[in-house]
């Protein structure tokens, strides 16, 4: 779904449109099989199912989101809602947002933000 909607969106990108994107996303892929079933060409129920997901490979990353976590199989759960840190963050990383406000820290609002708007792509579409 990440690469239908990269291709989608294109580089035109707000939360609002993501969100559209997948409640069209999933609208077309309830429609598609049932119309095609209908047309009598539907695919088997086998080829619908298979996804290319190999079971050993969801096995690997629940093994290292597990070892990642610090899960052990007691109460996990809490493990996960009291986590104060993301594990996943390499040291000294910064967020998306901390960099945006150490960029605009370090020139006027108003520089960053023509800056910002001449390099966005041009939506040549009307």
């Amino acid at each position: 779904m990440n690469l239908e909607l990269a291709t989608i969106l294109g580089s035109n990108i707000s939360p609002e449109r993501i969100q559209e994107s997948i409640r069209r996303l999933n609208g077309i892929r309830h429609v598609r099989s049932r119309a095609l079933d209908a047309l009598g060409i539907g695919e088997d129920s086998q080829s619908r199912d298979d996804n290319r997901i190999l079971e050993s490979d969801v096995g690997a990353v629940v093994h290292l989101l597990k070892k990642a976590f610090g899960f052990d199989g007691n109460h996990d759960f809490e493990k996960l809602i009291n986590a104060k840190a993301n594990v996943f963050r390499s040291d000294g990383a910064l967020s998306p947002w901390s960099r945006v406000s150490q960029v605009i820290a370090a020139e006027p609002t108003a520089a960053y933000v023509r800056r910002v708007l001449e390099r966005a792509p041009r939506n040549n579409i009307y």
